[in-house]
Formats: C-alpha cells, sequence, structure tokens
C-alpha cells in the first residue's frame, strides 16, 4: 500500500512499499505505512487538536481584545450558550456560525478571515454566500438580521 504526502504524486519516488516523499525538493525518508501507521494516527490527532485549539484561541483573544462579554457574542450571533460552552471547550463550528461569531463581535474583513482560517474555513470568491458576506462586512453590516434577509433576497439560505 503506498501513501501520498505530497500532493502531487509525479513528486513521490516508489520502491517495494517504501516511498522517499518530496517536499519542495526535500527528501523526508523512506517511509512504510505498516511501519509508520500509529505515528500516522498520532499525527492526525494532534492537527485536529491544534486546530481545535488555533480557533479556540484566536475567537477568544479577539473576544478579549474587544472588552466583550462572551454571553454578548453568542447572543448576537445568535448561537445557544449550551453550545457556545462546547465551543469553549474544543468543538469546532460549522462556517456560518463563524461567519456569525464575526459578525457579532464587529470583525474586520481580515480579522474575519483570521478567524474563519483558524477553524478552517475559507471566504471563496465563487460562492455566493461569501461574496454576499464579504458585502455586508466591508460595509459595516453587523446585524445578523440584516445579512440574513440580504442572503435571502438573493435566493440564499440565512446563516442561523
Amino acid at each position: 500500500m503506498t501513501i501520498f504526502l505530497s500532493a502531487d504524486p509525479k513528486k513521490e519516488y516508489r520502491e517495494e512499499g517504501w516511498q522517499i516523499p518530496h517536499f519542495g525538493g526535500k527528501s523526508l525518508g523512506p517511509l512504510s505505512l505498516f511501519e509508520y501507521e500509529e505515528e500516522f494516527t498520532g499525527l492526525d490527532r494532534l492537527l485536529v487538536k491544534y486546530a481545535r485549539n488555533e480557533f479556540q484561541n484566536t475567537l477568544f483573544r479577539m473576544i478579549d481584545e474587544r472588552h466583550l462579554k462572551d454571553s454578548q457574542v453568542y447572543r448576537l450571533a445568535d448561537v445557544y450558550r449550551r453550545y457556545f460552552s462546547k465551543i469553549r471547550n474544543g468543538m469546532i463550528p460549522k462556517k456560518n456560525t463563524v461567519i456569525a461569531l464575526a459578525l457579532a463581535m464587529r470583525l474586520s474583513m481580515e480579522e474575519t478571515e483570521e478567524l474563519l482560517y483558524s477553524a478552517g474555513y475559507v471566504l471563496t470568491d465563487f460562492r455566493h454566500t461569501d461574496i454576499v458576506i464579504r458585502y455586508c462586512i466591508r460595509r459595516r453590516i453587523y446585524r445578523l438580521d440584516d445579512v440574513n434577509e440580504l442572503l435571502e433576497n438573493y435566493g440564499l439560505a440565512k446563516l442561523r
């Protein structure tokens, strides 16, 4: 069984179950799927844990920088207290919830993108909902009801 650690399979070298992945011309050495299976599973766990911590740290840093209370943010974002508690404990919410939290904190476009990125999301230039969200943030339209109304006017699903 062969594993690919590079986005470009042409840069992979395979020899009887061994593989030398190349990243930017640097070799990481031979890897056997069977020999390192536990380490890959551990790596997956570490990456998920890092992503959770990154989002959590970013969200609560932004709340603190604005001198907001958690309750203010989750009410403005139309998020239940119990759900917000799960976020505090490491759960990564859906993209629309992250956007609603960004609107509740009145984040700039750059800050919104930072928060989304820390949760593993991005605003695209081709998804209609993302285009409307960008429009609202750039024009400082932060009220969730106003954003949802604009989304509905274009036949798009509401955020929350």
